[in-house]
């Protein structure tokens, strides 16, 4: 299946905490999410894509190798030229170059996927030659996302490009960009993993595009090679149950549900394998994600894997306990969801064999939309589970081992740097249900106090400290945005950057981005989530508003250059944290002076108890008082 440009394109990200995200639009069917669109109750579920300024005062701390003029051009570049590379062993990869920048796209990185199996690797292309002068397919049918994405990013370039393809078939794929004329030098290596809640996105988004990050690299005199890769989504991705479990020791693989994450180790694997062949350094390799990739970068860290990466940065989200929900949801905790959809797919009175055999053969798209049917309300909860200890699992460690989902016992073996960071006002995106008539403060303040099966509610003193514990207060539900906004900001985004941060045991660079949306979006004059990501592969150069924002902009493109190339972006945690503030102003500030450290230290003191009350509130699923 074709999808035409008027059709979709890119919305966003963090699943359930990136999770919700770019953490988590709105799931719902394209029919129904234009309905809502035609009806504008959909805020939050809208979109969750998305601007600043460098000081002259503090322009000499941070790397700036290379100097670009600011009208310089970021756009992606038309590549006519053809070029091919021999990678041994697996075949010939051809792709298209321009002056600066060669790319290789959809270069298939593991066999067609067998539905809620682990994925094997790719030895060997079929036929032994791949056209890589376009991209491949994206995982199954995902929901369209372009009308939401362009309510974040105005800029249609910036989502997918025209002809992009839906399909099982090929989905498990890579895209390589490099300097032209690399030769037999090995340069480090940065590997995109893409956010979108784990049930959306893709690696060829244009926001991702990575020749323009590429060129800067070579102007700094620091080149690298740049990859994105895609990933199983949704419940094809991410499901995890008693069925899957069983299944997985019948066919001898072990492990359940983290389909997607295996996906992202395999493509990992696959680098180590054969990026030698483009250039890169295989010992120095950088792994990147936004949201749900953020989340899934912690991941990695956590699985405790060595020799797949040696460094890691991670814009919104981790996958310290309570923050996003998705470490700590056991079998027991996604066991409903598999539930529910053979409930909507009629496939609960088949045995378990049987039911897993419909699955596989079931058309996808009915896959999504039973997906989508069980969330109506905002977003379906497909995320990554603790399969710790089920034998063959993606984490080798537990909750007790990784001190709550924050590092491996083995972390300084593999792990030499990490560089995480946040956004001000992250929690907008989670702030729909309070927009709505329906429910009063009341109800509100009620639904975060009330325990539910497995969570307990947030406790007077934590509430009181985002000025929700006394409903009286409030005319209407739309009047506790503000606070409910740092609530959830600091419950699934700057608790967890903080408390998983200052548990690293190897050198970590923090940045806190606070800057204002200028864009006309739901967004604008928020510090929302995703907007960083504008700042960091000069791909939204064009329509960055002034100068001052294309500093910043240089500024994190040379931070995470110099990172990847083994240098140090800005000082450690330890002397400070990077501070953009709402005008775009940089500073160094202490831990503290740049987030409430105090309303963090109270989150993080509840918010592993918190979880099923914050889902109600993001699914809007509030309790009536």
């Amino acid at each position: 299946m074709r999808v035409s440009r008027s059709f979709w394109v890119a919305f966003v990200s963090f699943a359930l905490g990136s999770f919700l995200f770019e953490f988590f639009g709105g799931l719902l069917t394209y029919q129904a999410y234009l309905h809502i669109l035609e009806h504008n109750l959909s805020f939050g579920a809208r979109a969750l894509l998305g601007v600043g300024g460098l000081t002259s005062a503090t322009r000499g701390r941070f790397p700036r190798i290379a100097q670009c003029p600011a009208s310089t051009s970021y756009k992606a570049i038309t590549m006519p030229n053809a070029i091919a590379i021999d990678v041994p062993s697996f075949g010939q990869i051809s792709g298209v170059k321009n002056e600066d920048v060669e790319k290789f796209l959809g270069i298939p990185y593991a066999e067609d996927p067998v539905r809620w199996r682990k994925p094997k690797l790719l030895q060997s292309l079929p036929g032994g030659k791949h056209d890589g002068s376009k991209f491949g397919p994206l995982t199954s049918h995902q929901f369209r996302a372009k009308e939401r994405a362009l309510l974040m990013w105005p800029h249609e370039d910036l989502a997918f490009p025209e002809g992009i393809q839906l399909s099982e078939k090929g989905s498990l794929n890579l895209n390589i960009w490099r300097p032209t004329g690399l030769g037999a030098r090995k340069v480090p290596v940065m590997v995109y993993i893409h956010g979108g809640a784990f049930i959306h996105g893709g690696g060829s988004q244009g926001l991702y595009d990575g020749t323009p990050l590429v060129k800067h690299s070579v102007e700094n005199g620091k080149p690298i090679v740049y990859i994105t890769i895609n990933y199983r989504l949704g419940v094809q991705g991410f499901m995890f149950s008693q069925d899957l479990i069983a299944d997985g020791e019948e066919c001898g693989e072990g492990g359940a549900g983290n389909y997607g994450l295996w996906d992202q180790r395999t493509a990992l694997e696959w680098m180590q394998n054969n990026i030698g062949a483009f250039g890169g350094d295989s010992d120095r390799v950088t792994i990147v994600g936004e949201s749900a990739g953020s989340m899934s970068v912690h991941a990695h860290m956590l699985a405790g894997k060595p020799g797949l990466f040696s460094r890691g940065i991670g814009q919104s989200g981790t996958c310290a306990e309570g923050t996003d929900g998705p470490i700590s949801l056991s079998v027991s905790a996604a066991q409903p969801l598999y539930d529910q959809v053979l409930e909507k797919l009629n496939l609960t009175s088949l045995s378990p064999k049987d039911r897993l055999k419909a699955l596989r053969e079931i058309d996808a798209e009915k896959i999504v939309e039973a997906q989508a049917a069980c969330f109506p309300g905002f977003m379906p909860l497909v995320l990554p589970a603790d399969d710790s200890a089920i034998r063959g699992g993606f984490f080798t460690y537990n909750r007790e081992q990784t001190k709550g989902w924050l590092t491996p016992p083995n972390a300084k073996d593999f792990v030499k740097g990490a560089i995480f960071g946040d956004l001000a006002e992250e929690g907008i995106l989670f702030c729909e249900a309070a927009r709505s008539e329906k429910y009063t403060p009341e109800d509100f303040v009620h639904t975060l106090r009330s325990p539910l099966p497995g969570s307990q509610g947030a406790s007077e003193t934590l509430l009181a400290q985002y000025g929700l514990n006394d409903p009286n207060r409030f005319k209407s539900a739309k009047d506790m945005i503000p606070g409910l906004c740092n609530f959830l900001t600091d419950a699934f985004f700057n608790a967890g950057t903080d408390k998983a941060c200052y548990s690293f045991p190897f050198p970590t660079y923090i940045y806190r981005f606070d800057l204002k949306n200028p864009f006309d979006t739901p967004f604008k004059g928020y510090a929302n989530h995703t907007l960083d990501m504008l700042y960091t592969f000069g791909t939204a150069h064009h329509i960055l508003p002034s100068e001052a924002d294309r500093d910043l902009e240089k500024m994190f493109m040379d931070a995470w250059i110099a990172f990847a190339n083994g240098g140090e972006p800005w000082v450690r945690k330890e002397e400070g944290e990077l501070c953009v503030d709402n005008e775009g102003k940089v500073a160094i500030k202490k831990r503290g002076e740049a987030r409430n450290l105090q309303r963090l230290k109270a989150m993080q003191a509840e918010m592993a108890a918190l979880s099923d009350v914050l889902i109600a509130v993001v699914t809007g699923r509030i309790r009536k008082a």
